[in-house]
């Protein structure tokens, strides 16, 4: 299935390679899914012009029915990354 989202994606300067970032979106609408969201909140550090390492915290929620399958799910957790941008 595929769902609409609207989001909306902060990132605020804390220091010269740290940032916060603030991400939150939600969809569904019925189209896909009858709700899904998630809000994640965390940090970058950019350690060269290329590379960031990436800590936060995501939570993630789903609510899907179709033809007596039913997925309606949670997930939340730490998450631990690395960016690569060219």
């Amino acid at each position: 299935w595929w769902d609409p989202v609207i989001g909306i994606r902060v990132t605020v300067p804390l220091a010269e390679q740290w940032s916060f970032v603030g991400y939150a979106d939600v969809g569904g609408f019925g189209a896909g899914s009858d709700v899904t969201y998630q809000a994640i909140a965390g940090v970058n550090w950019q350690f060269s012009k290329i590379f960031a390492a990436k800590v936060g915290y995501r939570y993630f929620y789903q609510d899907y029915e179709n033809d007596g399958f039913v997925w309606d799910m949670a997930a939340h957790g730490a998450y631990l990354g690395l960016g690569i941008g060219f």
